[in-house]
């Protein structure tokens, strides 16, 4: 197995060409999507060894900057597959208004 790998999610600055680590500590992290007033960040994370399919957590978090660089804080998880259960495919409606497909019932519904 390889070692020292880190999996991080990050901003990039077009202007600059910097990159800024804004998440980490998870194996992987997946559909990040800012809302429309750029005020938070919502995002999957799992992870090793579960996959996607089994053990995906769905999270908004604010986005601040601090000292010039970007960070989110005050993580919210709003849905979580303990097993078999996906929250996945985030998408805002409105500044404040998140849908996502969650498959609570056994089937993907949009929530």
């Amino acid at each position: 197995m390889p070692t020292g790998i880190r999996t991080t999610l990050v901003a990039l600055n077009y202007e600059t060409s910097a990159v800024e680590t804004i998440c980490e500590g998870w194996d992987f992290y997946a559909d990040p999507l800012v809302s429309p007033d750029g005020k938070n960040l919502a995002f999957t994370r799992w992870n090793h060894p579960d996959s996607a399919f089994h053990s995906l957590q769905l999270v908004v978090a604010e986005i601040v900057t601090e000292s010039g660089y970007l960070k989110v804080v005050r993580e919210t998880v709003v849905a979580r597959g303990e097993g078999k259960l996906v929250a996945q495919q985030p998408q805002w409606v409105s500044a404040d208004t998140l849908m996502f497909v969650f498959d609570v019932s056994g089937w993907g519904q949009p929530w």
